[in-house]
């Protein structure tokens, strides 16, 4: 709150058994809508480990975004609709249009043939994002329609 001269813990970390946080990702329309990306176990249920969370309420509370993935390594937000976002992972990329409820996979053979493997970034162009850019060892330009 400060410009980085102090920091306080987040009320929400209490909700973690335990958490590793690689990327969060902030809803430019609305900052108390926010999505965190790593690798977490909740108090609730200490069996399953989740890979993306979420918070309604500016990180007061997190609840599991990621139904259906298996993991998630990058993960991209449609600024122009908020609720579709975009996680690639060691299995390919999928995509979700409700904020994290549900996950479908998009066929990406393209993607890791062409990139060399795992793409080590993923981009959206910022006037028209549909279309992804991946990076490995060389640059793929991909125009993804979700219905």
């Amino acid at each position: 709150m400060d410009g980085g001269r102090t920091f306080s813990s987040i009320p929400g970390a209490m909700t973690f058994k335990s958490a590793a946080v690689s990327q969060l990702l902030i809803d430019p329309n609305d900052p108390n809508n926010n999505f965190v990306v790593g690798r977490f176990v909740l108090y609730e249920d200490p069996l399953v480990v989740h890979h993306v969370v979420r918070s309604t309420d500016m990180s007061i509370t997190f609840s599991p975004a990621d139904s259906g993935l298996s993991g998630c390594s990058l993960l991209i937000m449609n600024p122009k609709v908020p609720s579709r976002l975009y996680c690639q992972n060691g299995l390919g990329l999928s995509i979700t249009s409700d904020s994290g409820k549900t996950w479908a996979s998009v066929q990406e053979d393209e993607i890791f043939k062409s990139t060399g493997g795992l793409s080590t970034d993923m981009l959206m162009n910022p006037k028209n994002p549909n279309l992804l850019y991946f990076l490995g060892r060389s640059l793929l330009e991909m125009e993804i329609h979700q219905k």
